[in-house]
């Protein structure tokens, strides 16, 4: 089964953007490989009543440390949470929820 990722948000400057990164804190060479890695949100806004996670897609596995930008965020709340998939459709433990606030200026 695969490992629990560590996860880290910051806000990119310069394009603006939301930066992901995760990674592991020990590599545990018994457990199966990873495949992919699915990369979830929940975005909190004053219109929004009714709040859901989304899955943003599977990002398929490279070396760790791996990363994502996310560029064109509306304003709000957003919260992030990262799982493994090994290669045998097993998922892991999901990653605690780090999460940030977008401002318009930041958008």
């Amino acid at each position: 089964m695969p490992q629990k990722p560590e996860l880290k948000v910051a806000k990119i400057e310069n394009p603006k953007a939301v930066g992901i990164l995760w990674d592991l804190s020990q590599i545990d060479t018994s457990v199966a490989s990873i495949q992919s890695y699915c990369l979830y949100v929940l975005h909190e806004n004053a219109n929004v009543r009714k709040l859901r996670w989304r899955s943003m897609g599977f990002i398929k596995a490279i070396q760790l440390p791996m990363c994502c930008r996310l560029t064109k965020l509306n304003p709000g709340r957003y919260h992030f949470a990262v799982v493994g998939k090994d290669i045998y459709g097993r998922y892991g433990p999901y990653s605690d929820i780090q999460s940030t606030t977008v401002s318009a200026v930041d958008c």
